[in-house]
């Protein structure tokens, strides 16, 4: 409906703290996308309607969330869920506990110091999820980081890294 497609809008223009005059670069976006993969703007906008604040805190911008949210629902076919999943990553990434729990993740999963969960992932794949001491990169450029890496660590590895990332419920929705 219309009145989906307005909040859809919405919810990205405020989630990316984007300004009204990028409403038609946010529809060109979503059309563009829509028109040559498995999504529709619907979808798209359901799953930033979840997601974009938590990819706007993480770095991303518009264009590599909705990346993101295609790749995945291509595989998970439920835009629900995969804005639920790159919303829980982002939180496990900045290390927002509060956030995790509000989204229902179980506490003892949730690696608190992202100091640990830096020296995870370095420690696996040897890629760096800082800029520097103080900056994450962004969550597009962490995931392919960490995939060029992907097929070379142990299913155990692997396990343990998609939990830490994205936890227990979302993990296989990352693997996609």
């Amino acid at each position: 409906t219309s009145e989906d497609a307005s909040s859809y809008l919405i919810s990205s223009l405020q989630g990316f703290q984007m300004g009204a005059d990028k409403c038609m670069e946010i529809v060109d976006k979503y059309n563009e996308v829509a028109n040559n993969f498995a999504i529709d703007t619907r979808g798209i906008g359901e799953a930033l309607q979840r997601s974009a604040a938590s990819f706007n805190a993480a770095n991303t911008d518009l264009s590599k969330s909705i990346a993101l949210v295609t790749a995945t629902n291509t595989v998970v076919q439920d835009p629900t869920s995969v804005g639920t999943l790159w919303k829980t990553m982002s939180a496990r990434i900045r290390g927002a506990k509060t956030e995790l729990i509000e989204l229902g993740e179980e506490e003892e999963t949730i690696i608190e110091s992202t100091s640990k969960l830096r020296d995870m992932v370095k420690g696996m794949t040897g890629f760096d999820i800082m800029k520097d001491e103080n900056t994450f990169k962004d969550i597009y450029d962490i995931v392919v980081g960490i995939g060029e890496q992907w097929d070379k660590l142990s299913d155990i590895d692997q396990a343990a890294l998609g939990e830490a990332l994205a936890g227990k419920r979302n993990a296989n929705a990352l693997y996609a």
